[in-house]
């Protein structure tokens, strides 16, 4: 039964769910005591109902292996709360008939496991994912509980729901920083899971995927018709997700423009506990981009007349091109390349192209 102290652990503990890794077993801990649980839960979906997230406390370690594996796609409370408001609670013992639950292989997952019911508190219902806390218990709950517990109960619903709501506008800011700061230098970001589900994303990322045929019909998942590019990705996003470093992948989107995306794994404030959120800069390349002749000059020390043949060298251009190009006779710009190559410390016009490519 709730009471005035176990309400006030649930609360302390609620407080810290904005913390950069909030102690979900400490707030599952105390939500149970409230609740009158014998175990309890924090589970958060995709839109399609990938399993994102999973904590829990005091359940068989068996149980929660099997339901990890594979009954996470069998859960009848998800599907019955998936399209519920935050807010809602949903039972196990009301959402099918009698014989409905005899037939439901969920419902042997739960006899198998002495779970005789489950009361689901949905914390979140965004675009992208769901997130909800559940409570298991070893029989369903008889006794109805008195106003003064339900009144306890609801209060401490509002202050999840409302904290979770608030880490959910933390990242949101965080994440609008960031990609305001790529726009300015024309790149995008997006936030993905290994699997390539997409939780997050401006328009422009949106637009740049889309550009590359890098996105599937519904907006929701990153992918590519060709199966070496989609493999290629997915390679790249799994590493990303058991790797410490970022990984680098480029994706061709007609001759010379690429997609190039830097993947790595996303820092706590965009995740709800422990899921694996990938952080995605997405940029545009292409082989028709030249470097600023003024950057040119000023960085390796040129004259501006020669940071204006090295960047046409970048281009792809001989010397006669930019000579006929320019009006300058052939000569002068074969001078100036052998003075870029003293300046520049180079062999071969070939390293002088790639050191100009630091400035792209």
């Amino acid at each position: 039964m709730a009471n005035k102290n176990t309400l006030h652990a649930a609360l302390d503990a609620v407080r810290h769910v904005t913390d950069p890794e909030p102690p979900w077993q400490d707030i599952i801990d105390s939500a149970s005591v409230l609740v009158g649980a014998d175990a309890g839960l924090v589970l958060m979906f995709s839109t399609d109902r990938e399993l994102l997230f999973m904590e829990q406390r005091h359940i068989d370690s068996h149980a929660v292996q099997e339901y990890r594996e594979h009954t996470h796609a069998q859960d009848a409370i998800r599907d019955a709360a998936f399209d519920s408001a935050a807010g809602t609670w949903t039972v196990s013992t009301q959402i099918l008939s009698q014989p409905e639950r005899q037939k439901h292989p969920f419902y042997d997952y739960l006899h198998r496991h002495r779970i005789g019911e489950i009361r689901s508190l949905t914390l979140q219902h965004g675009a992208h994912s769901r997130a909800a806390m559940t409570f298991h218990r070893s029989a369903p709950l008889r006794r109805t509980a008195t106003a003064a517990s339900q009144m306890e109960i609801a209060e401490y619903s509002r202050a999840l729901i409302s904290a979770v709501s608030e880490r959910q506008r933390i990242a949101a800011l965080h994440f609008e920083a960031i990609d305001s700061a790529l726009l300015s230098l024309d790149e995008a970001a997006c936030l993905v899971t290994p699997a390539g589900r997409i939780l997050q994303a401006s328009e422009v990322a949106t637009s740049l995927l889309r550009g590359a045929r890098m996105i599937d019909a519904s907006g929701l998942c990153i992918t590519h018709l060709q199966p070496a590019i989609h493999h290629g990705l997915r390679h790249a996003l799994r590493q990303a997700a058991q790797g410490a470093s970022h990984v680098s992948y480029a994706a061709p989107v007609s001759w010379g423009h690429a997609l190039r995306l830097d993947i790595s794994v996303a820092p706590p404030v965009y995740r709800v506990g422990g899921e694996t959120v990938l952080f995605v800069r997405l940029a545009s390349r292409t082989t028709f981009a030249t470097p600023d002749p003024d950057c040119l000059a000023r960085f390796f020390g040129i004259t501006h007349a020669e940071a204006r043949v090295l960047a046409a060298l970048v281009a792809g251009h001989s010397a006669t091109d930019h000579a006929a190009m320019t009006g300058t006779a052939e000569r002068t710009v074969r001078n100036q390349i052998a003075s870029l190559l003293k300046k520049m410390n180079c062999n071969r016009q070939a390293e002088l192209v790639r050191l100009a490519s630091l400035m792209m």
